[in-house]
């Protein structure tokens, strides 16, 4: 058509539940970058605008699809339980898909979500109820691009939020603009979980208090920061994100940027960030350090990142068998008295005036 669009959809009502099905249509183009900025839906306008489900567009003018794959409802609500396990074919994501907080989708091994890539309003998968991916570690369940081949920010994010509740275990999320986007009062353990090729791995923000645990999971190569926290300065009586990495890998991140990155956090003096026991690519510590951005580097609005006990290799042993003190003493009497192995401090420590104590 003449205009910049193809299909426009706007004014209706309830547009957080309203799908319009342009399923198996050719779009002039099997490239969607093409197709998707001339689609005007949910993706350019959320108060108004109904999902458009372009899904198994043609790979040409009456052809058949240019990806066989299956077509999910994009709307998860109304206390459904919401499972995905085929694992012959992808499941296929045109634009916004979104499960209420009533709700659950479940993910199994082996599954793949392929998001479309556009360069503009690029598709968001977002989590406001149960998100529950249990994925294998030989068969993980892999969210990324459709795109071949695949960049960093081909599409917008997992956003987990609200107060959604999220246990991923053997996952990858791949090519996006955050990996894994983490808000509200949303709590979040992941375990196996690799964050690879995206702008940012893991970002975690806001006040709600966003929580977030991962263990035995991978925050590398991507094209910013790895992990990027960022707390509630500017809401001084919210509290910041608690979130601890253990066991994990973080390196080989933006080489201008970080592999953990942490800032606005309310209180920062007294904020901590457990970082212990992870692989941060090497074990010298002149090489991690200055890729960690944390108290050392802005003590106004940054907490300390404790990186104690880093690892001497990917999954082995810490490098220095070292006990981990609390870097803040406040309000306590703390006392360093054990000679079996040394005391490891990774960041700046700190006896606070009057009320702390260390012996």
């Amino acid at each position: 058509n003449l205009g910049t669009r193809d299909f426009v959809a706007y004014s209706f009502g309830s547009p957080g539940s309203a799908i319009i099905n342009a399923r198996e249509n050719w779009w002039g183009s099997d490239d969607t970058a093409q197709i998707g900025p001339r689609i005007a839906d949910h993706r350019f306008n959320s108060t108004s605008s109904p999902r458009v489900d372009w899904c198994r567009y043609l790979g040409s003018e009456g052809g058949p699809p240019k990806v066989d794959a299956n077509c999910p409802d994009l709307v998860v609500c109304g206390g459904e339980t919401e499972t995905w396990n085929d694992t012959e074919k992808p499941y296929q994501l045109t634009t916004d898909f979104v499960v209420c907080s009533d709700s659950e989708l479940q993910v199994g091994p082996g599954v793949e979500v392929r998001t479309i890539a556009t360069p503009v309003a690029p598709p968001s998968f977002v989590v406001e109820g149960t998100f529950d991916v249990s994925g294998d570690p030989e068969s993980p369940a892999v969210f990324g691009s459709d795109a071949d081949p695949a960049a960093a920010g081909d599409w917008n994010s997992v956003e987990l939020l609200g107060s959604s509740v999220s246990t991923i275990e053997n996952a990858e999320f791949r090519h996006a603009g955050y990996g894994l986007e983490v808000s509200g009062s949303a709590d979040v353990a992941l375990d196996g979980v690799a964050a690879h090729w995206n702008r940012f791995g893991l970002y975690v923000w806001g006040t709600g208090q966003p929580t977030v645990s991962a263990l035995n999971s991978s925050f590398v190569e991507n094209i910013y920061h790895g992990v990027l926290l960022e707390g509630s300065w500017a809401s001084p009586g919210n509290p910041n994100p608690l979130v601890t990495i253990n066991h994990s890998s973080l390196h080989d991140n933006g080489a201008s940027s970080y592999d953990l990155y942490a800032l606005n956090f309310a209180g920062a003096d007294r904020a901590i960030v457990d970082a212990r026991e992870n692989w941060w690519g090497s074990d010298e510590t002149e090489q991690i350090g200055p890729r960690i951005f944390d108290h050392r580097n802005n003590s106004s609005v940054s907490p300390r990142v404790d990186w104690c006990r880093y690892l001497a290799a990917e999954g082995g042993s810490p490098a220095v068998d070292a006990h981990c003190p609390d870097l803040v003493v406040c309000d306590e009497t703390a006392t360093w008295d054990l000679t079996d192995k040394p005391y490891l401090v990774t960041t700046d420590f700190w006896v606070c005036p009057s009320t702390g104590i260390l012996e």
